[in-house]
């Protein structure tokens, strides 16, 4: 009876995980492939979410900086217009690839949600880039939950953490000029991410002061 009636905590808890995401009502959170679709669409300057590549430059300058023996650098990304770049899904089975033929640079993202690397995948996409592209500068990027290492050195880690951060950051800063519609899209992605894959969302948080404090009900 404590633990139902008039439970604030569990009231809370309740109105936060029943609100409306458009993530959850299409039952995408496990499915890989979605969200490398969702993250090309918002990697992709000419897509129609009307951020051009603003959303990239964060991305690229947080996988290079201080990170040395890159084949850009911070300075390089700022400078550089991104307007024309390229982005595939499922090229030659690799997840995302960016191509722009104009700074002579291609980036792969390896992303893995719920599985991990397997068959020395990323050796052999490396080998594929450099043979497809002999002459451009080339980014490696491996994008896990929780900043899992990769096995060849020339891939730079990074997780979803860091990916709600850039884009909360894209959020604010565009909130004002950007279609509502896409703002709300964007924001339903970063509820889901922290609502199921970040460790120490404001869920686990209330889930877990709800636990200590009704445990034996709950065990039972």
């Amino acid at each position: 009876e404590k633990f139902i009636y008039n439970n604030e905590e569990l009231e809370k808890l309740e109105s936060m995980v029943g609100e409306f995401n458009v993530f959850d009502a299409l039952n995408i959170k496990n499915q890989e492939k979605r969200h490398s679709d969702f993250l090309k669409w918002v990697l992709t300057p000419s897509e129609n979410h009307g951020f051009q590549d603003y959303f990239l430059k964060l991305f690229l300058k947080k996988i290079c900086l201080g990170k040395e023996g890159n084949a850009v650098s911070v300075f390089d990304i700022d400078t550089w217009s991104f307007t024309n770049v390229t982005l595939l899904r499922e090229y030659k089975n690799i997840d995302i690839l960016a191509r722009d033929d104009e700074n002579k640079l291609v980036i792969v993202i390896e992303n893995k949600v719920l599985a991990s690397e397997h068959s020395n995948q990323l050796d052999k996409y490396k080998k594929i880039i450099d043979s497809d592209f002999p002459d451009y500068k080339k980014l490696f990027v491996f994008l896990t939950l929780e900043g899992e290492e990769p096995t060849n050195p020339e891939y730079i880690p990074i997780t979803y953490a860091e990916i709600v951060e850039l884009l909360e950051k894209l959020v604010n800063f565009k909130k004002s000029t950007a279609n509502e519609k896409v703002i709300s899209l964007i924001q339903d992605y970063i509820t889901m991410l922290r609502r199921y894959f970040m460790p120490n969302s404001d869920i686990t948080d209330l889930c877990n002061k709800i636990y200590n404090n009704h445990r034996e009900a709950l065990d039972l």
